[in-house]
């Protein structure tokens, strides 16, 4: 995951996907805004991409 305004909030998570297809990440610890996800797999010469923006709201008070 990187953010656009703020690359020392940047991070890499590894891919660990369910039995179902899904990961689950907890997001209380990203700041709100924009942030964009990365995700890469298969063989590093010839493995997928894939991207997408991902908007972390403000906490509800």
């Amino acid at each position: 995951m990187y953010r656009p305004s703020e690359a020392s909030l940047d991070r890499r998570i590894p891919l660990r996907v369910g039995a179902d297809g899904v990961q689950t990440l907890d997001a209380s610890g990203l700041k709100p805004g924009l942030w964009r996800v990365r995700v890469r797999w298969g063989p590093e010469a010839s493995g997928f991409f894939a991207e997408a923006a991902v908007v972390i709201p403000p906490p509800v008070r």
